[in-house]
């Protein structure tokens, strides 16, 4: 069996669920210090909320006896496989407690917790092709399967390994020399507390939080600029500046299935106060506090709404201190026409929110006839400082278009059609508006509110976005032709309901509602991922 099958064997037993618990050593003891990127799984915990066995699905079961059948003769392999379809402990591996995987953005590694380190190598031998002699081999009580300086297999006692290059070839250091990946498992398998990322106290305190599916995510100004490298983009210097305020910022963000909704949070950690004070100071400085006001002028069960509070003039301070500004003045910059971005970019202070909601159905006309097409219908409007100033700018450019399209309505409303549908762009109390939305034109002219919760949401938060799942149902299901594809979306779309998030500089927290609150919401959708399966085996009948 070659290298990458055997690949595909292992990723498929990392995500098999069955029931049981086994606590193990703690994994993170092997994830390098400098990693800016961990994902934590807790297995255990989603086992048990899942409440499902997927080898009992008929389909399942159909594609292990094809398996079974076309392997033949090999029977250590069916045996072996019959052993794994009962107890996805038995090669060894233990998939039942947690599982980490973690990047630098050069390298990837994923960890799982060994049972039996013996079992696991006799596991492995079963497999047609695999030599010990040639490919699995054993130095210092570490087994490995080595692919070079692409990626390696290892494991010990308690810990198991894989370690690949994200190049397409292999992983260099800053002196262009290939780097050891086997020499990289041993350090990470055999190295302590001390050494790893648990040495960190804003990883000790993630470590504390963590949910069924947790990140870690550390802002590494190296990482930064090695992945600009990558990409062939040179950084200004004083984009290099401001990355290495950064510094000694984390985050944490955590997902936790919960009955009735997929529950959400966030926090930040850092190194010291000095860079805590360093990090709310530049978001403070370009962030303010959501007033809400604009979202009474949302439609009610929105697809996405999303709002932020801007300060235009920190924002252009900013994108000045690292040397993006100064490019972007050039190409924009248009005196002729009254056009300069720092008076534009400054002027925008409060909150800037953007709505879809609705995807509307439009008839439309060409020269061999009609037809069907749809066009979003959405908000957006801006608080400014002096919102005089920037209309003023949008009646010289109106005027100078001579569109037949654009009419004025009254000294600050203006409206159009795009794609069939009727655009309105206005002012209202320093509020600029664009929006094809009827309902939220007429509540903006008459400052009334046709919805409301958003607005409580929101307010005092830096940013939040929300919506309703169920809001996408029509337009969707409308491109579906196939009558049981049609059905099975349509019926995936009705587990969830509505969503949120918002937060501040600080934290935020979120959910997405499931509609079935019996149970908890993984076992909600994992009994849908089993109706799906067993459609797929009628569909192959």
């Amino acid at each position: 069996m070659r290298i990458s099958k055997l690949f595909l064997v292992l990723a498929t037993a990392v995500f098999a669920f069955s029931s049981c618990k086994k606590t193990t050593q703690d994994l993170a003891d092997a994830i390098p210090a400098d990693m800016g990127y961990v994902v934590h799984i807790n297995t255990q915990s989603m086992i048990e909320k899942s409440n499902y066995d997927i080898f009992k699905n008929v389909t399942v079961q159909r594609g292990i006896n094809m398996a079974k059948a076309m392997i033949g003769s090999e029977q250590s392999v069916v045996d072996m496989i019959d052993a794994f379809t009962k107890d996805v402990n038995s090669l060894g591996l233990n998939l039942k407690n947690e599982a980490y995987f973690y990047t630098d953005y050069k390298t990837f590694g994923v960890i799982l917790g060994v049972n039996n380190a013996d079992k696991l190598k006799q596991s492995l031998l079963n497999i047609p092709n695999m030599k010990e002699s040639e490919m699995l081999k054993e130095e210092d009580g570490i087994h490995y399967i080595s692919m070079g300086n692409n990626g390696v297999f290892a494991w010990n006692k308690e810990k198991f390994l894989i370690i690949a290059s994200m190049n397409m070839y292999n992983y260099r250091n800053s002196n262009n020399e290939s780097v050891d990946m086997l020499a990289m498992a041993k350090k990470q398998l055999t190295q302590g507390k001390d050494q790893s990322i648990r040495s960190k106290e804003a990883f000790a305190k993630f470590e504390g939080n963590k949910k069924d599916i947790s990140v870690f995510y550390a802002y590494s100004p190296d990482m930064f600029k090695s992945m600009f490298a990558m990409s062939g983009i040179t950084l200004p210097e004083g984009a290099s500046a401001e990355l290495d305020k950064l510094d000694g910022v984390s985050q944490g963000m955590y997902i936790s299935f919960e009955k009735g909704e997929i529950a959400a949070s966030n926090d930040m950690f850092y190194n010291s106060a000095e860079i805590e004070a360093k990090y709310k100071e530049l978001g403070a400085s370009i962030c303010g506090e959501l007033k809400g006001e604009q979202l009474k002028y949302i439609a009610e069960n929105p697809i996405f709404v999303m709002s932020a509070n801007l300060k235009g003039a920190g924002i252009y301070d900013f994108l000045k201190r690292i040397g993006v500004i100064e490019k972007i003045e050039d190409e924009v910059n248009d005196e002729e026409n009254g056009i300069n971005v720092q008076s534009i970019v400054s002027n925008i202070e409060g909150d800037i929110t953007l709505g879809l909601t609705n995807i509307l159905s439009i008839k439309k006309e060409r020269s061999w006839g009609e037809y069907d097409s749809t066009f979003p219908e959405f908000s957006l409007m801006m608080d400014m400082k002096d919102g005089k100033s920037l209309f003023d700018l949008l009646k010289m450019a109106i005027g100078k278009a001579e569109s037949e399209d654009l009419k004025q309505i009254d000294e600050n409303t203006y409206s159009g059609d795009i794609e069939g549908t009727t655009a309105y762009v206005g002012l209202t109390n320093n509020m600029l508006y664009f929006t094809n939305s009827e309902a939220t034109y007429n509540a903006i002219k008459s400052s009334s509110t046709i919805s409301k919760g958003y607005d409580a949401l929101a307010k005092g938060k830096a940013v939040m976005f929300a919506g309703n799942i169920k809001s996408l149902k029509a337009p969707v299901l409308k491109e579906v032709s196939d009558k049981e594809a049609n059905t099975l979306l349509g019926e995936f779309i009705d587990l969830f309901d509505k969503y949120e998030y918002a937060g501040s500089n600080e934290d935020a927290n979120g959910k997405l509602a499931v509609t079935d609150s019996s149970k908890n919401s993984l076992a909600v959708i994992f009994q849908y991922v089993d109706k799906l399966l067993t459609a797929m085996n009628d569909k192959m009948r």
